[in-house]
């Protein structure tokens, strides 16, 4: 998308002509040029008035009015000296490289609390974050100590702060209208317009596109701040994801999606997540005397951001140009806990602001929520690397020495489960409830959500709570538990478009845009009152791969329901002697399908299922053993941590082949051991990972008493 700054009235929504500013009754409004033939109209009012050029700067603070709060400050708060040091910077650059554990939330807000208590006013202050959640918790934090005041500072994402710049730059831009952003509440889905463009492409050049890659790598394309003018094969080439569809793409068809996408935006006047902070990174890169901004160097007198470790170019770019002409700038990350590559994240940017010249680095080593032994076994996986910032971690004052980190001996994933669910067994029954104060104690941390499926099959069969993290649902709310529902649900002619996310296994079905128009038409129909269900839909399409695939829901329709489960579960390769997956390759997925096809048919029916899902979902509020991904529960705690699968192929994972990968790998270790408290347990269920190798963490305790 181009960065130039909107000079004109918008383009008409109705034909793309010329608009036109006139006066009514009710106001000011924007009048096609074309009118009568064409009638386009937009309210001037909504979209800021007469068209402007963009303006110097946002208004302070991007729309909320000054002093409309009392300050408060809590009376006190206690720090130690690393962090003391972080909560009085003042001038200048600094890095701030907090362990896991250390308190970075703390410090950063006790900073912004100390600003306040000088006399700094709130509008001057602004903390960026890395998501909405860390930006909600921040401000839930700052509000608890210096009450409304806090709703003054501009504590908000990358995305909400550049979305608010945009549609203060752009005030004419229709982009910026209720609707028009992608993937947002109330705007359509990026699936909705990938569909037809992948579906073009796939029948010019005879390949299935996958929409899923497609996307991804449109946003690590747009995120190196590359114009399309400038694309070349050999450009895409270093951003195609090799994790997306079933191979990597090829670049001619890459480069077209990139085109084609780009304009079908362009012609909806639509923007997306990505286009957010690439456009501001863009002008801020391109235009940097331009006034509206040159202004962003003087927005703020203090500028702090959070997890640097995961910023991206355009992140890094926006951050740095408004701590520019900032009285002080503080990025706050540990690069120990760089995890997130697969979403842009560079951890070069980190190290090289670091280590600038001129930027003081200001270590914050105290791990405050872990035993001694655990801190040790992290500096383990951690110590000696080239991307370790602060030095070593160190136990707080009052650290326990804690129980030994223990490395078990388990060959296979069966054994791992129950060997898991046999010391949760024991530790609840000498006296460690599954939660504690709202929060769970056990916590069992894997590679994928797929490594996970028989653990919490093994806790369903002995009628243990148990939940998996971001999966509402249960066990079907798991990748491989949403393909084999998806098909069930297409058996008995239900419209779902969790067929689509089941990355069309297998591929005789035809292609996922092909589905995914058949999906839409049924969904409609159905909405319209008329009887044909996708099954019709399916044997009416003119794809021949697709009335096959009628056909045969048709038929496992007319089977009983436990032979239908077998069918469907062979459809998804429960049977094929090398499983090509996307999320898993080879056993842990046939394990995976084979504990889904047992409880399926336990249940009896698509109803059953649909039962078992939403007493899942109220389950999870329930005191239950929790088991995640290790890339999800970065920042949680638990007092019991099981690190699953560290096994040859898993972690490191196959797909891990540069010496890159393989330390974001060892990074993801990092992770998983320092989520623990009190325990912590290390399991390769099969053979033991290179890493646990290297660390010379043999089978028994580690970091036991000398």
């Amino acid at each position: 998308m181009s960065s130039t700054i909107n000079q004109t009235a918008p383009t008409c929504p109705r034909c793309r002509g010329e608009m036109t500013l006139r006066s009514g009754s009710r106001g000011s409004f924007y009048s096609c040029k074309s009118y009568p033939s064409c009638r386009g109209s937009i309210d001037a009012a909504g979209l800021g008035g007469a068209p402007v050029a963009a303006r110097a700067s946002p208004p302070p603070p991007l729309g909320v009015p000054p002093n409309a709060y009392p300050i408060a400050c809590a009376p006190g708060f206690s720090s130690d000296p690393y962090q003391q040091a972080v909560i009085d910077w003042r001038e200048g650059w600094a890095v701030c490289a907090a362990a896991a554990g250390s308190g970075k939330s703390y410090s950063a807000i006790m900073r912004v609390v100390s600003l306040l208590s000088e006399g700094v006013v709130p509008e001057a202050i602004c903390l960026l974050a890395f998501n909405a959640s860390a930006a909600e918790l921040l401000r839930t934090r700052l509000a608890a100590s210096v009450g409304p005041a806090a709703k003054r500072c501009q504590i908000m994402t990358f995305h909400a702060w550049s979305y608010a710049l945009l549609r203060h730059w752009h005030p004419g831009d229709p982009r910026f209208l209720h609707g028009h952003l992608l993937g947002g509440a109330d705007g359509p889905h990026p699936i909705k317009l990938a569909i037809p463009i992948c579906n073009t492409l796939s029948k010019e050049y005879g390949e299935d596109i996958s929409f899923g890659a497609a996307l991804r790598t449109y946003e690590r394309f747009s995120e190196s701040l590359l114009s399309l003018s400038e694309v070349n094969l050999a450009t895409v080439l270093g951003y195609a994801d090799p994790a997306g569809g079933t191979a990597i793409m090829r670049a001619e068809p890459l480069v077209r999606f990139l085109r084609m996408w780009a304009e079908e935006k362009r012609k909806r006047d639509l923007i997306d997540f990505t286009d957010m902070l690439c456009e501001v990174a863009r002008a801020i890169s391109w235009q940097p005397e331009a006034p509206h901004v040159r202004a962003l160097r003087t927005m703020y007198q203090h500028v702090t951001v959070d997890e640097v470790q995961d910023t991206s170019l355009p992140r890094a770019i926006i951050s740095q140009w408004l701590g520019q002409g900032a009285r002080s700038f503080l990025a706050i990350g540990d690069s120990r806990q760089s995890i997130a590559s697969f979403a842009g994240a560079r951890l070069d940017l980190f190290i090289q602001l670091a280590t600038s010249p001129g930027v003081t680095l200001l270590p914050l080593p105290v791990n405050r929520r872990s035993s001694q032994r655990i801190v040790e076994a992290a500096n383990d996986v951690a110590r000696g690397r080239e991307w370790t910032l602060g030095g070593d971690c160190i136990p707080r004052d009052d650290a326990p020495e804690g129980e030994p980190v223990q490395v078990w001996d388990t060959d296979t994933p069966a054994e791992e489960a129950s060997r898991v669910i046999s010391d949760i067994q024991r530790r609840v029954a000498h006296g460690l409830p599954l939660e504690v104060n709202g929060v769970a104690s056990y916590c069992c941390v894997a590679r994928t959500n797929a490594m996970l499926v028989e653990l919490e099959y093994a806790f369903v069969a002995r009628s243990i709570p148990v939940r998996v993290a971001g999966s509402a649902g249960g066990i079907w709310g798991s990748s491989v538990g949403q393909e084999l529902l998806a098909y069930l649900e297409g058996s008995e002619g239900v419209p779902t478009f969790n067929l689509l996310s089941v990355l069309n296994k297998p591929k005789r079905f035809g292609k996922k845009a092909d589905l995914g128009e058949v999906v839409e038409r049924a969904q409609a129909r159905e909405k319209e009152g008329r009887t044909a269900s996708l099954i019709d839909n399916l044997r009416a399409s003119p794809s021949r791969a697709l009335q096959r695939f009628g056909s045969d829901l048709q038929r496992a329709a007319g089977q009983k329901w436990p032979v239908r489960c077998l069918t469907v579960a062979r459809w998804l390769g429960l049977d094929e002697d090398d499983l090509d997956s996307s999320e898993e390759a080879g056993e842990d997925r046939r394990a995976a399908l084979e504990a889904l096809l047992h409880l399926a048919q336990q249940l009896g029916s698509l109803k059953g299922v649909y039962d078992y899902k939403q007493a899942a979902a109220k389950g999870e509020r329930e005191p239950a053993v929790v088991l995640s991904t290790i890339h999800a529960r970065k920042g949680l705690e638990h007092s019991v941590v099981y690190a699953c699968g560290v096994r040859v192929g898993k972690l490191p994972h196959l797909r891990a082949v540069s010496d890159e990968d393989v330390e974001e790998e060892r990074r993801l270790l990092y992770v998983a051991v320092t989520r623990a408290r009190d325990v912590l347990v290390v399991s390769p269920g099969g053979t033991p990972s290179r890493f646990l190798t290297e660390l010379g963490w043999v089978t028994g305790c580690i970091r036991s008493a000398e």
